[in-house]
């Protein structure tokens, strides 16, 4: 099964260690599914987590162990092209990496991406959502 999740969902992961979303993230690295990122949501992630506000909640090495197992375990795309999609521009580059791999979910929290409900043949879905299938 692939996945993609959105950034503010890995946030939410290193903020509440007992949250879905972490574990969430816990069955991504048992290989219960297969995550889909690019070079940019990475970048979103450590420039979002640098903010004062997170920086203060969230340790410098917790930020790093997730981004280097994101490297290292994820499926990082290259190609994939981004069209004008969501109402939220900052998330068509998630429906457009979706869209490249057939991914089969894409995990957001988000109002904009839950009003597509599919998008090339991805499904919008919360958190809640995947952890309860793969359960």
């Amino acid at each position: 099964m692939r996945v993609v999740i959105d950034t503010n969902i890995l946030i939410s992961a290193l903020l509440t260690t007992q949250s879905k979303p972490s574990k969430l993230l816990h069955l991504w690295t048992a290989h219960r599914f297969d995550l889909i990122t690019c070079e940019a949501q990475i970048q979103e992630l450590r420039l979002t987590t640098q903010k004062p506000i997170l920086r203060n909640l969230i340790p410098g090495p917790t930020v790093g162990k997730l981004i280097n197992q994101v490297r290292d375990l994820a499926f990082c795309v290259e190609n994939y092209e981004i069209e004008k999609v969501c109402r939220d521009y900052s998330d068509d580059y998630l429906l457009a990496l979706s869209k490249a791999v057939k991914a089969d979910y894409l995990v957001g929290g988000d109002k904009d991406l839950f009003t597509l409900k599919k998008y090339g043949g991805c499904r919008m879905v919360k958190v809640e959502y995947l952890w309860r299938r793969l359960m």
